[in-house]
């Protein structure tokens, strides 16, 4: 099976914090060489999207989901 991981920021955060399911799913892969890119050309290149706009979609996902509870 492939399986693609796309998990922004993932070295970024503080050394002590521990991902135990991102570390197994890490172990378990095969390191490949690519040249490093941004998140939305990867989504253009993941979807077949060529020239065409990234929906808006696929970038709110980044965005913090704002609190409704009282």
């Amino acid at each position: 099976m492939h399986c693609e991981l796309v998990i922004p920021g993932l070295f970024a955060a503080p050394s002590a914090a521990r991902l135990p399911a991102a570390e197994l799913l890490l172990a378990r892969g095969r390191c490949t060489s690519d040249a490093a890119r941004g998140l939305e050309e990867w989504l253009h290149d993941a979807f077949e999207l060529g020239d065409e706009p990234l929906a808006a979609g696929a970038i709110s996902g980044r965005a913090p989901i704002p609190c409704t509870c009282a």
